[in-house]
């Protein structure tokens, strides 16, 4: 009991011995423009590292499409003997 009435003492203390502090705000642009001329570099990496990102994000997804029946129209044609139809069916799609 003694120790819990030092501790709440000792807080009061501590309590009246931290000065206010004004609080300074700073919004993201007055940070940017402090952080010179490394925050353009950045910021312009940044836009070439989304483009590239988005460009390949395109690509990529528009390689995974490929017609339903393009795998159907294939086999149908190896079945069939006529190889050089099934090539030239396989140079008409532009997809990995």
């Amino acid at each position: 009991m003694l120790f819990n009435l030092l501790q709440s003492g000792m807080d009061a203390v501590a309590v009246e011995a931290v000065p206010q502090q004004q609080e300074m705000t700073l919004s993201f642009f007055d940070l940017f423009l402090k952080g010179g001329a490394l925050m353009w570099v950045l910021l312009a990496l940044s836009i070439v590292a989304i483009y590239i990102f988005g460009k390949k994000w395109w690509m990529i997804r528009k390689a995974g499409q490929i017609d339903k029946n393009f795998m159907k129209d294939i086999h149908d044609f190896i079945h069939d003997g006529k190889i050089k139809s099934a090539v030239a069916l396989c140079q008409k799609y532009d997809s990995p």
